[in-house]
């Protein structure tokens, strides 16, 4: 299904994390994570042409998730 595809998940919560994680890498997708929305736009521009989707909670500490789509946009 995945194929392999790259998906950025942050969130700030480790349970969250681990859970759409284990979904995302069962179904052949390959997942970072980021613990909140600073963190996801350095992985992002680190890895702008492998990722093909980000996940991103709206509620996080020091960069929410509207923040954070402004920023990878």
């Amino acid at each position: 299904m995945g194929e392999g595809q790259l998906v950025l998940v942050a969130d700030d919560e480790l349970t969250v994390q681990e859970m759409i994680k284990l979904l995302l890498e069962s179904n052949g997708y390959k997942v970072i994570v980021a613990n909140d929305g600073r963190e996801a736009v350095v992985l992002y521009t680190k890895r702008i042409e492998k990722i093909r989707l980000v996940l991103t909670d709206m509620r996080m500490p020091y960069m929410d998730g509207t923040a954070t789509i402004r920023a990878l946009r």
